[in-house]
């Protein structure tokens, strides 16, 4: 599909399992590169870094603690570095963004019925 392979273009919404992603790894530079996964970490400093455990890809919305807007994305990595827990995201309509799982409301996929 085109926009899959667009590096950081629109998802269509029945394709999100698609998207490409990391697991249960840290990211590096080609994983970046190849739209697998939106930061990598120098580990220069850093006391703790590892995955955290969660179901990935999975679909989120995060609120604009600025507007209140929510907007949806795709989780498509997500890392504990020192205490900040970092979340790679992919936007349906395009980019991508890096924020905290705490800004995230997780959706079930439960709660997406068989989409």
């Amino acid at each position: 599909m085109k926009q899959l392979n667009d590096l950081w273009g629109s998802i269509p919404f029945e394709s999100w399992k698609e998207v490409k992603c990391i697991k249960n790894t840290l990211a590096t530079e080609d994983d970046v590169l190849a739209g697998r996964a939106v930061f990598h970490i120098d580990a220069e400093n850093i006391t703790i870094h590892k995955p955290i455990a969660m179901e990935i890809p999975s679909i989120v919305y995060q609120i604009d603690s600025d507007t209140g807007n929510i907007v949806f994305a795709i989780v498509i990595q997500a890392e504990l570095v020192n205490e900040d827990e970092l979340i790679g995201l992919r936007y349906f309509d395009g980019g991508n963004g890096i924020c905290h799982l705490c800004e995230l409301e997780i959706i079930t996929h439960d709660s997406l019925g068989s989409k």
